[in-house]
């Protein structure tokens, strides 16, 4: 027998406190339809990617409607989301006697109409679909899961690493699942436990030892009998919205009473430790830029993670650039900037050029000020960059019109959108080998970890201003759920019946 099954990825991570995000943002990074969402995603590491080796090895008339996912920003503009949900709606439509949908999804997608997004984006499917057609979702481990989410889909699958690099084994697990469902060889009964509880991002390291790993080792290295699939959310912080909180999925084989005292004993084991999850290590940045200078070689990788493009954040940031001009270093720097004006204020100049200007802060000005730099104009083209490291392999960000600006041995590099840096292949792609350098700066919590691995002699968080700050308890949010920690530190919970 053959089976339709549809496939689609919908993906924004959202930062409550940044500059909405328009199609345009969903075209720099992939924005792509029908028969060419499979084309340009199949060797990619990606959940889609995931869902056709499953897919593919099965007797299966696969339905491609659409890819699409946008670098982390602010809240999805009204126009956009519903041009991309009405057309994934309608193309869904149009399939007749459709057996289920495999659907990537982020989780943590805001519109200024919608604080849960993603939900609104499955109760619209729900409505042209109707209720009995299975659907199994894939999410971002920072994910917002609510209820309103699992009550929608049949499944949920979540990454389980951070750096995410197994996107295409959650699209393999949740495509079994739904293939599962299908045949009848399966009978999901999912349990959701959430915790008033939000982890600092920079702490959801699941390679290294520590707290993190322990949790995540706990619950998906132990033997649970009866249980299909496992997921941990811990959430992005960024989003001042109610019902924010990390969680536990748990899925079992027809017998709801496993999936509830399998995640209530995680979800608990979680809790236990909520301090030591919450406890952050950030470096003043002349502090660490004096360490990583007295290295006898580079590259010493420091992260400005309060302007994580990541995280939402602009890319803006011009405290650590400041730092180092003031500290005239004599090894070699590199150091990015997201400034669009800057940009198109120069891009007439011939490479060589003296440049004058003041250059940062045109997104993020309520937590710092441009400053005045003075340097030589290297290079300016139309830059971009396929994903060399393996959370993202094979996917491609375009960091638009981009210059190089030397500034004795800092090397600057200026985009015109607020590209990634959590690979070197963001320096690579403007001539720059992060091999020579002594130190790099990214903007990133976790990914970078992933991209520089194997090149970094030392990795340092830097404590800096931000709208993606790691420093959560001082967050000013207004709409969370209270009381939640680390905001509330005597904050009483337990998982009903443990």
């Amino acid at each position: 027998m053959t089976y339709k099954i549809a496939i689609a990825e919908l993906k924004q991570e959202s930062n409550t406190s940044a500059a909405p995000t328009t199609i345009e943002d969903f075209e720099s990074f992939h924005l792509f339809y029908d028969e060419e969402s499979i084309y340009q995603m199949r060797s990619t590491n990606s959940e889609i990617s995931g869902f056709l080796q499953v897919l593919e090895g099965d007797q299966v008339e696969i339905h491609p409607v659409m890819a699409t996912f946008a670098v982390s920003g602010g809240p999805v503009e009204r126009k956009t989301f519903d041009e991309l949900t009405s057309h994934l709606v309608a193309k869904l439509s149009e399939i007749e006697n459709l057996d289920g949908l495999l659907l990537a999804l982020h989780g943590a997608l805001v519109t200024a109409d919608f604080p849960d997004g993603d939900a609104e984006i499955l109760r619209r499917i729900r409505e042209a679909i109707g209720a009995d057609i299975p659907i199994s979702v894939t999410m971002d481990l920072h994910a917002n899961l609510t209820q309103q989410k699992v009550e929608l889909v049949r499944t949920i699958s979540g990454f389980h690493t951070c750096p995410h690099v197994d996107l295409r084994e959650t699209g393999i697990r949740a495509a079994n699942l739904l293939l599962g469902i299908i045949k009848k060889n399966i009978f999901p009964k999912m349990h959701l436990v959430k915790l008033p509880l939000v982890i600092p991002a920079s702490k959801h390291l699941d390679f290294e030892p520590g707290i993190y790993k322990d949790i995540l080792d706990f619950a998906y290295l132990k033997k649970w009998q009866g249980v299909l699939d496992i997921s941990i959310f811990t959430v992005q912080p960024w989003l001042d919205i109610a019902d924010l909180g990390c969680a536990v999925l748990v899925i079992a084989d027809s017998d709801p009473h496993i999936s509830q005292k399998v995640s209530n004993q995680i979800a608990q084991n979680i809790w236990m430790r909520r301090t030591e999850l919450t406890s952050v290590n950030l470096l003043e940045p002349r502090i660490a830029l004096v360490e990583a200078f007295a290295f006898s070689s580079g590259p010493v990788v420091l992260s400005d993670l309060a302007d994580g493009t990541m995280a939402g954040s602009p890319g803006d940031s011009p405290v650590v650039l400041k730092e180092l001009i003031e500290m005239q270093p004599t090894k070699k720097v590199y150091v990015s900037i997201a400034d669009p004006v800057f940009v198109e204020g120069i891009k007439g100049l011939q490479i060589g050029s003296h440049i004058d200007s003041k250059i940062g802060a045109t997104w993020g000005a309520k937590y710092y000020e441009p400053i005045e730099i003075s340097g030589e104009l290297i290079s300016l083209s139309d830059a971009s960059f396929k994903f060399s490291q393996r959370s993202y392999s094979g996917m491609r960000i375009d960091m638009g019109l981009t210059a190089v600006v030397r500034i004795g041995n800092i090397y600057l590099v200026a985009t015109s959108k607020p590209a990634t840096t959590t690979d070197p292949a963001f320096y690579t792609a403007v001539g720059l080998d992060v091999h020579e350098a002594q130190i790099v700066i990214v903007k990133t919590h976790a990914g970078f970890r992933d991209g520089y691995r194997d090149i970094a002699k030392k990795f340092y968080l830097l404590k800096t201003p931000g709208m993606s700050s790691d420093d959560i308890p001082n967050l000013p949010y207004k709409n969370i759920s209270r009381p939640i920690f680390p905001w509330d530190q005597d904050t009483n919970w337990s998982p009903i019946h443990l």
